[in-house]
C-alpha cells in the first residue's frame, strides 16, 4: 500500500496490522481511544466495539490469512456450546463473564461475513447447530472468507484458528 496517507496512530504498526486498521478508520473514523498497540472504536454501527491491534495473528481456517481486527457483539453463549465453538474456529472468542463473543479477521468485513455468523449457526437449536463441527468445517461455501487476506510477514502471534 505504498504512497497511501495512514492515521497518524499506525504509522508505526506493521503493514498487515496497518492496512487493516485503516480500513476501520475509513470506515468509521478515528478511534475513541488509541494506544502504541491498538485502536478502540466503541458502538461502531452494528458492533459493541471495534479493537484494531498492532500484533497481528495468522489464521489457517479456512486458508491461511493475519487477523488483526476484533468485532465485538452481546452474546451470552451456554457454557455446554464453548467447547464445540473453540473446536470449529479460533477466530471466535468467548468472554462468558462480559456475556461478548467476538471474532477476529483482517478486516471489520471478514468479522461480519464468516466467524460470526458461523458461531451463530453453532449456537442455534436448529439446523446446522446440530452438526458436529467437523461436518461444517468441510461444507463449501460456508467456510471460505470474504474478506482479502493480504500479507504474512512482520510483527505476529501464533493462533490455530
Amino acid at each position: 500500500m505504498t504512497g497511501r496517507k495512514f492515521s497518524k496512530y499506525i504509522e508505526d504498526w506493521p503493514e498487515e496490522s496497518r492496512e487493516a486498521a485503516q480500513l476501520v478508520i475509513d470506515q468509521h473514523g478515528e478511534p475513541n481511544e488509541a494506544t502504541g498497540s491498538q485502536l478502540v472504536w466503541h458502538r461502531p454501527g452494528p458492533w459493541k466495539r471495534i479493537v484494531a491491534s498492532k500484533i497481528f495473528y495468522e489464521h489457517n481456517f479456512p486458508a491461511p490469512h493475519n487477523g488483526s481486527v476484533e468485532s465485538v457483539i452481546d452474546y451470552r453463549v451456554p457454557p455446554e456450546k464453548f467447547s464445540e465453538l473453540a473446536a470449529f474456529d479460533g477466530s471466535v472468542i468467548v468472554e462468558r463473564t462480559a456475556g461478548e463473543v467476538s471474532a477476529r479477521c483482517h478486516d471489520e468485513q471478514g468479522t461480519i461475513a464468516e466467524p460470526l455468523r458461523r458461531a451463530s449457526r453453532i449456537l442455534s437449536t436448529t439446523g446446522c447447530g446440530r452438526e458436529p463441527p467437523q461436518t461444517r468445517r468441510r461444507r463449501p461455501g460456508v467456510e471460505r472468507c470474504r474478506s482479502t487476506h493480504r500479507g504474512a510477514q512482520g510483527e505476529r502471534a501464533s493462533a490455530n484458528g
